[in-house]
């Protein structure tokens, strides 16, 4: 089967998010872990990539750093990614004001409220359901990829490595 270049793109542009996700995940020390329910743990900044500036996230009242994915300068995509357990409350501030978001995939189910003109606001408490994406004004080119992670007692082995080199803080 031959794919269009198109196709090809979309291959891409997902391969690219994971990957960078994959390479931002740290981990929640044990006595973070056994917090009482609806505890976060936002990850550090990837520092060799660009912030983004139409996005801001909150969990549980912390700031969850948003970026910009990469290889994606056609299109940006913002992203965040966090730890958490139990339930937890997420806002989301648009840079400008809006009428109307999608939270994706729609078989979730998940509601949201709007705080203010251009924030959303809506719980996670199911790691199965909390890698989705903000859509604003059902636009494809106003999206954040949002990904909760369940905490993890000991960092990744390649986090030992990257923070030896200096290109990642692996504690929270």
């Amino acid at each position: 089967m031959i794919r269009s270049k198109k196709s090809w793109s979309g291959i891409i542009i997902v391969a690219m998010l994971l990957f960078s996700v994959g390479f931002t995940t740290g981990y929640v020390r044990p006595a973070e872990a056994a917090e009482a329910s609806g505890a976060a743990s936002v990850y550090p900044f990837p520092e060799s990539l660009a912030t983004n500036s139409d996005f801001q996230v909150w969990v549980e009242g912390t700031a969850s750093p948003v970026w910009t994915a990469p290889g994606m300068a056609a299109v940006p995509k913002a992203v965040t990614s966090f730890a958490f357990t139990g339930i937890v409350t997420v806002k989301v501030q648009y840079k400008s004001d809006f009428t109307s978001a999608n939270i994706l995939p729609s078989p979730y189910g998940i509601t949201y409220t709007k705080p203010a003109a251009n924030q959303l606001q809506f719980t996670l408490s199911d790691h199965t359901k909390s890698k989705v994406i903000i859509r604003i004004d059902d636009d494809p080119n106003k999206e954040l990829f949002l990904f909760g992670d369940p905490p993890v007692a000991t960092p990744p082995a390649w986090c030992d490595r990257l923070s030896s080199r200096g290109t990642l803080s692996c504690q929270s």
